[in-house]
Order: structure tokens, then sequence, then C-alpha cells
């Protein structure tokens, strides 16, 4: 599956530093973190079946497009509007690309950086929001959040889609558990 964000999709807060040297890392840490995410929000067989509908980052059917894009729904006489999947992975991305760039990978182990007269800070609180703020447009108990979960679940029972979706929850992190 080609990567479904880019780094146009990203924005502030959660705005990850891509110049030049750093853009394909951050596509190297889309490319490893894409698939887990989406598995665990739905399952295999579903995550197969949405790998199987692409073209390139296109979606084939109009169900797909939903997730993807977003759309407005309406369940018990309520409109949604769900924002679809991409905003929810750049947020994650946010939290990897600064996990995963906060030291550098060496023949004899992990080196810290070095950064001549600057001090390095771990942004361990944006860090943590940026993935709560996935978790929670995921799934939450807000009545009428439309999250991923919200969304999933009336389009299945609404529309049919969706048949072999198979959710499994995402628990938030705190600072302590980097």
């Amino acid at each position: 599956m080609d990567n479904l964000i880019v780094i146009g999709d990203f924005n502030n807060p959660y705005l990850p530093y891509a110049g030049a040297d750093s853009a394909a890392y951050l596509n190297d840490i889309i490319t490893q973190y894409q698939k887990p995410i989406l598995t665990q929000i739905l399952g295999e067989v579903e995550y197969n079946n949405f790998n199987d509908d692409l073209t390139g980052i296109v979606p084939g059917s109009t169900e797909w497009e939903y997730f993807l894009d977003g759309t407005t729904y309406v369940h018990d006489s309520v409109s949604y509007v769900f924002p679809g999947i991409k905003p929810i992975l750049t947020k994650f991305m946010f939290y990897y690309w600064q996990r995963d760039t906060v030291n550098d990978l060496a023949e004899t182990g992990q080196l810290k950086k070095n950064l001549l007269n600057a001090s390095q800070v771990i942004p361990a609180h944006k860090m943590t929001a940026a993935y709560n703020d996935s978790v929670d447009e995921i799934i939450n108990v807000r009545e009428y959040s439309p999250t991923v979960y919200h969304f999933m679940n009336h389009m299945q029972d609404d529309n049919d889609y969706f048949p072999d979706w198979d959710f499994t929850t995402f628990i938030k992190i705190n600072i302590f558990n980097l």
C-alpha cells in the first residue's frame, strides 16, 4: 500500500520538521507505521479489503473513499461529519516521527544527537497529546462524536459496509511510557 498521507497533510500543532534531508525519513516513518495502525483499526481482513480496493491512494469504492477522505452521514436523525482517517494518521505519524528522531541509530547502538549551542528538548507533552488525540478520534465515550469506531459501526449497520471489520481498541499513553 502506498503512503496515504504526505508532508502536506500535516497541520499545526503537529507539524514535523521535514526539510530536504528529513522528508524521506518522514516517508519511511509513514511506511513503517501506517499498516499496523490501520490493521488495528480495521482488522486483518478489512485492511486487506481496503488495500485491494486502492489504486495508488485512490479508493475504488464509496465505502473506502468515505473511510479515507471523510463524509457526512446521518444516523438516528443526527448528522455526523466524519473527517476521514488522514487526520488521525498524521497525528500518529507526528508522534512516531518525534519519538524516532530523538536519537540516531549507529553501528554501536543509539546515539543522542549533539546539537552545538542548543539544548535538545523532548516534547513529551506534545507527543502524548498527538497520540492521545488520535486515540480520541478513533474511539471515545462522547455520545455524538464522529469517531472512526462510530463511523464504521453505523456504516456497517446502516449500509452493510465493512462486513469483516474487526476493531482492536487503542490504549492512551502518558509521558512516562513514551
